[in-house]
């Protein structure tokens, strides 16, 4: 961690985006929502990206972050190993998942394990996986989400509350858990229970 830290300048608490800069991912939501928390935040924070960056996304972000003055607050590493990864979730504040769509949403899931807190909009697919784990604002309302974030931000009991639940509802899902419950389809066919 501390490696990581000096190599990117990650001196202050921080918020998480992790995936793909493309347009379903919304990621300009998180420059956003930075910006209003930063107008209400005691102190500083950064927000860290961390996914593939595909160019004319990437520069469309940086635009965006040039901006909204944002410059100083904003380290985007680009795709990382698995252990950095792990060890960003650890640190973060909060993952911010503003994803207008999911196919799944793994990221949600290696962020509750890693038992990070988890703030996005009101849309199916992080009601579905989230449950009444992950804070949810209005779908595009980033006044309420920023005030969620700033309660992630300056409540450390909210966060090991929320970092236990997390824990403890991504445990719901495994491979073991996926392959019995095929299993169990399979069964109920062959014996005609279907």
């Amino acid at each position: 961690w501390n490696q990581l830290k000096r190599d990117h300048q990650i001196d202050r608490p921080f918020i998480l985006m992790v995936g793909l800069m493309k347009p379903h991912k919304r990621t300009e939501l998180g420059l956003h929502l930075l910006k209003k928390v930063l107008e209400n935040v005691h102190g500083d924070c950064l927000l860290i990206h961390t996914g593939f960056l595909e160019d004319r996304f990437y520069r469309l972000f940086q635009a965006q972050v040039a901006r909204l003055g944002l410059s100083a607050q904003i380290r985007v590493l680009g795709n990382v190993d698995a252990a950095t990864l792990s060890c960003l979730f650890q640190q973060a504040h909060f993952l911010f998942a503003p994803s207008a769509q999911e196919g799944f949403g793994l990221t949600i899931l290696e962020a509750m394990m890693e038992g990070t807190p988890v703030l996005g909009f009101d849309l199916p697919w992080l009601s579905e996986l989230g449950a009444d784990v992950a804070l949810r604002a209005p779908e595009g309302d980033i006044d309420e989400a920023s005030k969620l974030g700033l309660s992630l931000l300056g409540n450390v009991e909210l966060r090991k509350h929320l970092s236990i639940r997390s824990r403890i509802h991504a445990g719901k899902y495994s491979w073991i858990a996926a392959a019995n419950q095929t299993l169990q389809i399979y069964e109920r066919l062959v014996h005609g229970r279907a």
